[in-house]
């Protein structure tokens, strides 16, 4: 037997030495009135010490109010096993060698890459994220079209999304390895997926492709598999980005200042949009987080859903969702990110009950968004 200690640590605003006894309740929420803009229901913690009690393990908590949290869970565990269940200081350096080759800015103008994604605001932050390695893009809006590219010229390396209409990524990539003429028989193929699990990962890799990368994308990720996959000798390190450079930036809301509280008053984008995380997957560039904010207003994917919703074809409902999962979080719309893939998910479950129960609910959010977004 093991004893399994999971530490959970925060930087939050702690909890006060009067509230410990009422942390593990039902439905309580401490420093209510400092809390009023965090939703929450009281009740996470509470279940996780129902599971542990459960399987007879402890949750202890220590915290400074106004420094943070430290949560401590010790589980009893069986050993079925002796075969380590993987290398964790292994792992965590090669997560710093990544972070690390992502401070390293490079150009490789004679690189050439294909990308293929139906979401012309995907194509846009692909290129943007690039912009400063002046890597030759081509770009296509479906698997068809991107064996189109492939049959004609040499790739350095290959983007394929994976879910695209007409035909998707896994297709297009396994067509691809049955020409006859390919002058991409040996370029690496990275799969592009909003689908961020483990099963998918395997997936991809079963299927061959040399790696891949969940949306929305990261800079630091795209940089670092950029650097992994290019020839050596096409890459020229310019310089180092600084700590500052990848930092945080401040919460603050890029938006115009929230509507008065009044009982007619419109939603403003503030309360739509989690600021920082859009930021953030734009490189923390504000101009360029406001192209992506337009750029998702063009993407208007609303007579889609209409469509596809009325003729049930929730198939290509699906696909439609799947896109809108990571769009919307890629600008920090993180409520409409996750109805989408709640939407997403059903389909994919074929729980239709419930894409027809939560359809309405979800267009209205995603349309009061994209009015927000026109008036800001």
């Amino acid at each position: 037997e093991v004893v399994l200690c999971i530490q959970v640590k925060d930087t939050g605003i702690g909890i006060r030495e009067c509230d410990r006894g009422k942390l593990f309740q039902n439905f309580v929420r401490l420093d209510e009135k400092r809390n009023r803009n965090i939703e929450g229901t009281g009740l996470g913690l509470n279940l996780t010490r129902q599971l542990l009690d459960m399987m007879g393990g402890t949750i202890h908590v220590d915290s400074v109010y106004g420094q943070g949290s430290t949560f401590t869970v010790r589980l009893l565990q069986q050993v079925s096993d002796e075969t380590p269940i993987g290398d964790f200081a292994k792992l965590y350096k090669q997560h710093q060698k990544t972070v690390g080759e992502a401070h390293e800015c490079f150009e490789a103008p004679d690189a050439c890459v294909l990308v293929a994604d139906d979401m012309q605001m995907n194509l846009k932050v692909f290129a943007g994220l690039l912009k400063e390695t002046k890597i030759q893009i081509d770009m296509a809006v479906n698997g068809a079209e991107a064996l189109r590219y492939i049959q004609k010229k040499h790739y350095d390396v290959i983007f394929l999304d994976h879910m695209m209409p007409v035909m998707d990524g896994i297709e297009a990539f396994r067509k691809m390895k049955k020409l006859e003429e390919n002058p991409n028989s040996i370029t690496p193929v990275v799969m592009l997926t909003a689908n961020a699990v483990v099963d998918a990962k395997n997936l991809y890799m079963d299927e061959g492709f040399s790696d891949y990368i969940t949306k929305p994308m990261r800079e630091e990720v795209l940089l670092a598999t950029l650097k992994k996959f290019l020839p050596k000798k096409l890459i020229h390190v310019v310089k180092k980005k600084t700590d500052d450079e990848f930092a945080s930036v401040d919460p603050t809301p890029v938006a115009a200042a929230p509507v008065a509280e009044k009982s007619n008053a419109q939603p403003s984008l503030s309360d739509f949009l989690d600021t920082a995380t859009g930021l953030a997957y734009c490189m923390n560039d504000e101009k360029f987080y406001r192209e992506m904010q337009e750029e998702y207003v063009k993407g208007d994917k609303t007579k889609e859903l209409a469509e596809f919703f009325e003729k049930e074809d929730f198939e290509n409902y699906r696909i439609v969702v799947h896109a809108l999962k990571s769009s919307s979080l890629t600008i920090g719309a993180t409520k409409v990110s996750e109805a989408a893939k709640a939407l997403e998910m059903a389909c994919k479950e074929s729980n239709l009950g419930f894409v027809r129960q939560n359809h309405a609910a979800f267009v209205e959010k995603y349309t009061a968004l994209l009015a927000a977004l026109k008036n800001s």
